[in-house]
């Protein structure tokens, strides 16, 4: 089960905020999204190039439709994604445990 973020004023983001957004750009293979004061740090792995600066606005417009006040979103594209000990990749990773 993935983590809901919370952020500041109570604000609550589900995952298919970022999910959706990702979702429609077929070059991301995999990503990892964690949550940060005011927004996220997303990587993604990648068939071929993408548009980053394209793809790190969709992602804060789509917390500022949710109602995140002023997100702010690192994006960078990596070569691959750190695993957990059973080799599971936790794609969504909020600031306090839960």
């Amino acid at each position: 089960m993935d983590d809901i973020f919370v952020y500041a004023g109570g604000t609550s983001v589900h995952p298919h905020v970022f999910r959706s957004v990702l979702a429609r750009n077929s070059e991301v293979v995999e990503y990892q999204v964690q949550q940060t004061e005011s927004g996220a740090t997303v990587a993604v792995t990648v068939s071929s190039p993408i548009d980053e600066a394209s793809l790190r606005s969709q992602l804060e417009s789509a917390l500022k439709k949710v109602g995140v006040g002023g997100p702010q979103v690192d994006l960078s594209c990596v070569a691959s994604l750190g695993r957990g000990g059973v080799g599971k990749l936790k794609r969504f990773v909020s600031l306090s445990p839960g």
